[in-house]
Protein backbone atom coordinates (compact mmCIF):
# COMPACT_ATOMS: atom_id res chain seq x y z
CA UNK A 1 0.00 0.00 0.00
CA UNK A 2 1.58 3.30 -0.83
CA UNK A 3 -0.24 6.00 1.09
CA UNK A 4 0.09 9.11 -0.09
CA UNK A 5 -0.32 12.46 1.81
CA UNK A 6 -2.99 15.31 1.13
CA UNK A 7 -6.48 15.39 1.60
CA UNK A 8 -8.99 17.99 0.71
CA UNK A 9 -12.17 15.86 1.88
CA UNK A 10 -11.51 15.35 5.47
CA UNK A 11 -14.17 12.68 5.96
CA UNK A 12 -14.64 12.21 9.89
CA UNK A 13 -13.81 9.16 11.53
CA UNK A 14 -11.47 8.70 8.27
CA UNK A 15 -9.10 5.41 9.17
CA UNK A 16 -5.72 7.73 8.70
CA UNK A 17 -6.49 11.48 9.03
CA UNK A 18 -2.32 12.02 10.03
CA UNK A 19 -2.37 12.14 5.78
CA UNK A 20 -4.81 14.89 5.39
CA UNK A 21 -2.18 17.51 5.65
CA UNK A 22 0.46 17.61 2.21
CA UNK A 23 3.00 18.41 4.58
CA UNK A 24 5.69 15.82 5.25
CA UNK A 25 8.39 13.66 4.54
CA UNK A 26 8.65 13.26 0.18
CA UNK A 27 10.18 11.18 -2.05
CA UNK A 28 11.53 11.29 -5.39
CA UNK A 29 9.10 9.06 -8.32
CA UNK A 30 12.75 7.03 -8.82
CA UNK A 31 12.44 5.97 -5.24
CA UNK A 32 8.64 5.19 -4.90
CA UNK A 33 9.08 2.69 -8.13
CA UNK A 34 12.23 1.16 -6.80
CA UNK A 35 10.51 0.96 -3.47
CA UNK A 36 7.33 -0.61 -4.73
CA UNK A 37 8.77 -2.88 -6.68
CA UNK A 38 11.77 -4.47 -4.35
CA UNK A 39 8.92 -5.15 -1.98
CA UNK A 40 9.09 -9.21 -1.89
CA UNK A 41 6.24 -11.03 -3.63
CA UNK A 42 3.90 -7.90 -4.05
CA UNK A 43 1.41 -8.63 -6.71
CA UNK A 44 -0.28 -5.41 -6.94
CA UNK A 45 0.41 -1.52 -6.00
CA UNK A 46 -2.71 -0.44 -3.55
CA UNK A 47 -3.32 3.69 -3.99
CA UNK A 48 -4.59 5.01 -0.40
CA UNK A 49 -4.17 8.36 1.83
CA UNK A 50 -4.90 11.03 1.93
CA UNK A 51 -6.58 11.28 -1.44
CA UNK A 52 -4.93 9.60 -4.61
CA UNK A 53 -7.11 11.53 -6.96
CA UNK A 54 -5.96 14.89 -5.65
CA UNK A 55 -2.33 13.74 -7.16
CA UNK A 56 -3.78 11.59 -9.63
CA UNK A 57 -1.32 12.69 -12.46
CA UNK A 58 1.80 11.92 -10.00
CA UNK A 59 0.16 8.35 -9.33
CA UNK A 60 -0.45 8.32 -13.09
CA UNK A 61 3.31 8.32 -13.80
CA UNK A 62 4.12 5.99 -10.63
CA UNK A 63 1.86 3.26 -12.05
CA UNK A 64 3.15 3.61 -15.51
CA UNK A 65 6.73 3.67 -14.42
CA UNK A 66 6.00 0.46 -12.08
CA UNK A 67 3.94 -1.33 -15.01
CA UNK A 68 7.41 -0.86 -17.94
CA UNK A 69 8.83 -3.10 -14.94
CA UNK A 70 6.52 -5.61 -14.01
CA UNK A 71 2.61 -6.53 -14.52
CA UNK A 72 0.99 -5.22 -11.19
CA UNK A 73 -2.61 -4.82 -10.41
CA UNK A 74 -3.71 -1.44 -9.21
CA UNK A 75 -6.38 -0.67 -6.63
CA UNK A 76 -7.08 2.74 -5.57
CA UNK A 77 -9.08 4.15 -2.47
CA UNK A 78 -10.31 7.77 -2.77
CA UNK A 79 -13.73 9.66 -1.43
CA UNK A 80 -14.65 10.97 -4.66
CA UNK A 81 -17.40 9.12 -6.23
CA UNK A 82 -16.89 7.68 -9.62
CA UNK A 83 -19.17 10.00 -11.31
CA UNK A 84 -17.16 12.91 -9.71
CA UNK A 85 -13.71 11.69 -11.32
CA UNK A 86 -14.75 13.12 -15.02
CA UNK A 87 -12.09 15.80 -14.74
CA UNK A 88 -8.99 15.62 -17.20
CA UNK A 89 -6.72 15.31 -13.94
CA UNK A 90 -8.28 12.18 -12.71
CA UNK A 91 -9.16 10.40 -16.15
CA UNK A 92 -5.39 9.45 -16.54
CA UNK A 93 -4.91 7.86 -13.09
CA UNK A 94 -8.48 6.71 -13.40
CA UNK A 95 -7.31 4.39 -16.87
CA UNK A 96 -4.68 2.88 -14.96
CA UNK A 97 -6.77 1.84 -11.95
CA UNK A 98 -7.88 -2.36 -11.85
CA UNK A 99 -9.93 -1.76 -9.32
CA UNK A 100 -11.84 1.61 -7.67
CA UNK A 101 -12.80 1.69 -4.28
CA UNK A 102 -15.12 5.00 -4.15
CA UNK A 103 -16.99 7.25 -2.34
CA UNK A 104 -16.38 9.29 1.27
CA UNK A 105 -16.44 6.97 4.76
CA UNK A 106 -19.22 7.54 6.24
CA UNK A 107 -19.38 6.63 10.13
CA UNK A 108 -23.08 6.22 10.64
CA UNK A 109 -22.89 3.71 7.37
CA UNK A 110 -19.66 1.68 8.92
CA UNK A 111 -19.66 -1.84 8.88
CA UNK A 112 -17.70 -5.09 7.88
CA UNK A 113 -17.53 -4.76 4.19
CA UNK A 114 -14.65 -6.27 2.13
CA UNK A 115 -12.30 -3.87 1.57
CA UNK A 116 -13.76 -0.92 2.69
CA UNK A 117 -15.45 0.88 5.65
CA UNK A 118 -18.87 2.19 5.23
CA UNK A 119 -21.52 0.93 3.19
CA UNK A 120 -21.83 3.85 0.69
CA UNK A 121 -18.56 2.71 -0.75
CA UNK A 122 -18.19 0.70 -3.71
CA UNK A 123 -15.90 -1.89 -5.41
CA UNK A 124 -15.68 -0.67 -8.87
CA UNK A 125 -14.19 -3.71 -11.46
CA UNK A 126 -12.75 -0.93 -13.86
CA UNK A 127 -10.92 -3.76 -15.61
CA UNK A 128 -12.09 -7.66 -15.28
CA UNK A 129 -7.77 -7.90 -13.34
CA UNK A 130 -9.67 -8.41 -9.82
CA UNK A 131 -13.69 -8.58 -11.01
CA UNK A 132 -13.64 -12.49 -9.89
CA UNK A 133 -12.38 -11.25 -6.65
CA UNK A 134 -15.98 -9.41 -5.90
CA UNK A 135 -17.77 -10.92 -3.30
CA UNK A 136 -21.67 -11.37 -3.63
CA UNK A 137 -23.94 -9.80 -1.82
CA UNK A 138 -24.43 -12.49 0.73
CA UNK A 139 -20.89 -13.00 1.21
CA UNK A 140 -19.58 -9.19 1.65
CA UNK A 141 -17.51 -9.58 4.71
CA UNK A 142 -14.20 -8.02 5.48
CA UNK A 143 -11.34 -9.81 5.26
CA UNK A 144 -9.59 -9.11 9.08
CA UNK A 145 -6.84 -6.98 10.28
CA UNK A 146 -3.32 -8.40 10.08
CA UNK A 147 -0.71 -6.69 12.70
CA UNK A 148 2.73 -6.22 12.05
CA UNK A 149 5.20 -5.50 15.29
CA UNK A 150 7.65 -2.95 14.00
CA UNK A 151 11.27 -2.68 14.99
CA UNK A 152 10.53 0.37 16.92
CA UNK A 153 8.13 -1.20 18.92
CA UNK A 154 5.02 0.98 17.38
CA UNK A 155 2.53 -1.60 15.63
CA UNK A 156 0.96 -1.01 12.03
CA UNK A 157 -2.35 -3.02 10.69
CA UNK A 158 -3.49 -3.38 7.01
CA UNK A 159 -7.93 -3.81 6.67
CA UNK A 160 -10.34 -2.06 7.50
CA UNK A 161 -11.65 -2.26 10.94
CA UNK A 162 -14.74 -3.69 11.47
CA UNK A 163 -15.86 -1.31 14.06
CA UNK A 164 -16.55 2.33 14.10
CA UNK A 165 -14.23 4.54 16.16
CA UNK A 166 -11.63 2.28 16.25
CA UNK A 167 -9.09 4.78 16.73
CA UNK A 168 -10.91 4.72 20.21
CA UNK A 169 -10.48 1.26 20.68
CA UNK A 170 -6.95 0.86 19.47
CA UNK A 171 -5.69 3.98 20.88
CA UNK A 172 -7.87 4.37 23.80
CA UNK A 173 -7.59 8.72 23.93
CA UNK A 174 -9.49 9.03 20.99
CA UNK A 175 -5.71 10.68 19.31
CA UNK A 176 -5.80 11.69 15.98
Amino acid sequence: VLWVRGCRRGCPGCLSPESWSPEGPESSLDEVVDWVLACPGVQGLTLSGGEPMDQAPALAALVDRVRARRDLGVVCYTGYRLEELVEVEHTALLRRVDLLIDGPYRVAEHGDFLWRGSANQRLIAVTPRYRSHLPAPSQDRGAGLEFRLLADGRFSFSGVPPWAGYREHLLGDGRR
